[in-house]
């Protein structure tokens, strides 16, 4: 959905898995197709979105800060 709640896309998904953020592969990240080169760059161009204000606000939790061991679901598309 857009910004105006309007339909864009429907997503077909080839894989989903839940593993720890700490154990996520090189080849997940060159999947994705954003460019990054490495676990560590994906990583740390993703964090400052996991630990954002919007983010915390939505979990409830003001503190919430992630780790190695932080769940984070991979998903594939096709």
């Amino acid at each position: 959905m857009d910004s105006d709640n309007e339909p864009v896309a429907v997503l077909r998904y080839a894989s989903m898995s839940v593993t720890r953020l700490g154990v996520v592969t090189l080849q997940h990240v060159l999947n994705e197709g954003e460019g990054y080169i490495s676990p560590t760059e994906w990583r740390k161009a993703h964090e400052p979105f996991w630990t954002s204000e919007n983010m915390r606000q939505a979990l409830e939790d003001q503190d919430f800060t992630i780790d190695d061991q932080t769940l984070v679901v991979l998903e594939t598309f096709m």
